[in-house]
């Protein structure tokens, strides 16, 4: 059940109804919220749910059980249950035989041969997004910066939330757990607000995200070899939008769908293509990961505070766990460790210019634009190896970026107006797209429908047969 399938728009129809129903009673709201995300889950893969109940009821009783020990070997020991469990199911449904391929391969090099069995499982949706959720509560009830759950059935609902279950933001108990403790409202600025972040995402994954897909990426990708350099460097460019679409598409819909039942999900792009480093790009995309990568890895690492070179490490260690952590396949490891490489020489340089001239001041707009550029480049460089899937593609792709037989074949007026729209409504200032956001709440319920029945009557004669969103396999 795909946001951007009719599907859904029935499904979140009647979540909202018989949730505002039941809004006197937060014991039948939560106990409704659960069923519905179970069956929201259910509908891709009913096997599964087994996956996050065990989850769910693991890290319900191994909070409990942080919470009332004193003992510091036994706190341990019960976070070590958490740890071992939510990773070691994630370890075997999403890389097991993803390594044991890779050891099989090493070895035939060496003529030396073994057939470790395979599991050949389908890869559970949103794995890598809940366990992570999970893993964050037993954390901070380790640390002492969260009080457990109160209730079994409202964790269960943390867990399970359907509107970012299968692809996030990956929710802290922190932020979400307290919402509970308020009775929910509906007021005409969170409906309005609500249904104009999911027309937002939308039109990100639909508009921009599919359309980019169809007409120029997915042929270049299919057949690089075929396609010259004006064909393969708007490939890049509109790959860095679809990508861009699809994602903060999907976050944008999760977010406009939980207001709608009252409850709030933090932020999870902020113009990434605007950053000046690489370090501001990962402030800015995908946030919930990279401060969960920050807060639970680099930090007790020891963040920067080791020395350079231990540093340097530790930002190619949580980059190349942020790699693995999007797919199991080398070509990924590869992009999270070009990552690294990026954040460590931009760590480098940082403290050559403190050391040698003191701290830089805010740059001019020259500048500023050179170093938005470049960062720009490094990242959509980067995406070759996240969308090529394979070292035979991926090289072809690098070559056609330097194949100068001839100008663009694939690009149409149309194409070239929606890259237009996309990076013209990406670098448009923030405040200029949340007063619109925040006026379209303010608009009388006649408008916002004629808004709502326009946009979709604009996605309908597109006649596009929707992708899934690419987040899902991960």
């Amino acid at each position: 059940m795909a946001f951007n399938s009719i599907p859904f728009g029935v499904f979140l129809t009647v979540a909202f109804f018989v949730f505002w129903a039941l809004q006197r009673s937060q014991r039948a709201r939560v106990t409704w919220l659960l069923a519905a995300s179970y069956f929201f889950y259910g509908c891709w893969n009913a096997r599964y749910l087994g996956l996050i109940v065990f989850s769910t009821l693991l890290d319900y009783w191994v909070g409990a059980r942080l919470h009332r020990e004193t003992r510091p070997a036994r706190r341990r020991a019960w976070l070590s249950v958490s740890l071992v469990g939510n990773l070691g199911v994630l370890a075997t449904f999403k890389y097991y035989d993803f390594f044991a391929e890779s050891l099989v391969t090493l070895l035939a090099r060496f003529d030396l041969s073994i057939s470790p069995p395979l599991l050949d499982v389908l890869l559970p949706v949103g794995i890598s997004f809940y366990t992570f959720q999970t893993l964050s509560y037993t954390i901070d009830i380790y640390r002492g910066k969260l009080e457990p759950a109160e209730s079994l059935l409202e964790f269960a609902v943390f867990v399970a939330f359907f509107p970012q279950l299968v692809a996030g933001p990956i929710v802290r108990a922190k932020q979400f757990l307290p919402q509970f403790r308020r009775l929910p409202t509906l007021t005409p600025e969170r409906l309005g607000t609500g249904l104009a972040l999911i027309l937002k995402g939308l039109f990100k994954k639909i508009v921009i995200a599919d359309f980019l897909a169809k007409r120029l990426v997915d042929p270049v990708f299919a057949g690089p070899e075929a396609y010259g350099a004006a064909d393969t460097w708007l490939s890049i460019y509109a790959y860095a939008l679809q990508l861009y679409g699809d994602f903060s598409g999907y976050t944008d819909i999760a977010m406009g769908s939980a207001r709608l039942i009252g409850f709030e999900l933090p932020e999870n792009f902020r113009a990434p293509y605007a950053s000046r480093t690489l370090q501001d790009f990962w402030q800015r995309w995908h946030i919930t990961l990279s401060t969960w990568l920050r807060d639970y890895l680099y930090i007790p690492l020891g963040g920067s505070r080791v020395g350079p070179v231990r540093t340097y490490v530790n930002l190619s260690m949580v980059a190349f766990v942020a790699g693995l952590w999007h797919g199991a396949h080398w070509t990924l490891v590869a992009w999270g460790g070009m990552h690294g490489i990026g954040l460590a020489l931009t760590r480098l340089y940082q403290r050559w210019r403190e050391g040698h001239r003191g701290p830089a001041p805010p740059p001019g707009f020259a500048l500023g634009v050179l170093q938005r550029a470049l960062t720009f480049h490094f990242v959509a460089a980067s995406m070759i190896l996240f969308r090529g899937g394979n070292w035979t593609t991926i090289t072809e792709i690098v070559q056609g970026l330097f194949r100068f037989d001839g100008g663009p074949r694939l690009l149409t007026v149309a194409t070239a107006a929606v890259i237009a729209v996309g990076y013209l409504t990406h670098f448009a200032p923030m405040s200029w797209k949340d007063r619109v956001l925040q006026r379209f709440g303010t608009w009388p319920g006649w408008a916002q429908g004629i808004v709502l029945a326009l946009v979709l009557a604009l996605f309908q004669s597109l006649s596009l047969e929707s992708d899934p969103f690419i987040y899902f396999q991960f």
